[in-house]
């Protein structure tokens, strides 16, 4: 199986159709134009934090939609301070690289356990192959379906709460024994 899923990425990656980390501006721009403050379904929530959890930082959050008692929001920005623990982490979809950098930058230098994000399926972009080319990428989780969002600006505009592409799960651990590749599923939005 991960003959088969590493070269279908290989070649989503490599092709000329692909449009690496234009493909990325483009799930961005359709999924959050301006608006970004979207919360993570407490039901998805609850089941990644059950599964790699507890979590005691949320790193992307503000005051209405933050899912952990210790958040990062605008004004304290995540990328600029030192994350702790085992970390949660829905970023704005709007600039997801620098996001996916700093979360392997501090699994690297030891600062956490664990990073869980969650992010669109961009396998074409830069970021998707940084996070899964990773040595602490233990495990990656397709999301069949597509997630549904809360938050402040999901009341305003339904269409805006359902994601416009699949989702991803990377779960980067810096104290799980390093396996060759990694552990590569498939979940159904429905079994969440």
């Amino acid at each position: 199986m991960w003959t088969a899923l590493s070269q279908f990425y290989a070649r989503s990656v490599s092709s000329n159709g692909c449009g690496g980390d234009e493909m990325s501006k483009r799930i961005i721009q359709n999924r959050f134009e301006s608006a970004h403050d979207f919360r993570t379904a407490p039901e998805v929530f609850d089941a990644l934090n059950r599964r790699f959890g507890p979590f005691s930082l949320d790193a992307a959050a503000s005051r209405e939609n933050n899912l952990c008692f210790a958040y990062f929001d605008e004004s304290r920005s995540a990328l600029e301070r030192k994350w702790f623990g085992r970390v949660w982490l829905n970023p704005p979809y709007n600039d997801i690289k620098p996001w996916a950098e700093y979360a392997i930058d501090q699994v690297a230098r030891g600062y956490v356990q664990s990073v869980t994000l969650l992010l669109p399926a961009g396998t074409c972009t830069q970021w998707f192959k940084s996070l899964w080319e990773h040595w602490s990428c233990k495990r990656i989780i397709f999301i069949t379906g597509r997630l549904k969002f809360g938050g402040p600006h999901s009341h305003k505009d339904k269409k805006k709460a359902n994601a416009t592409n699949p989702s991803v799960v990377f779960h980067l651990d810096a104290g799980e024994p390093m396996p060759q590749h990694p552990t590569i599923e498939r979940i159904d939005r429905e079994m969440i």
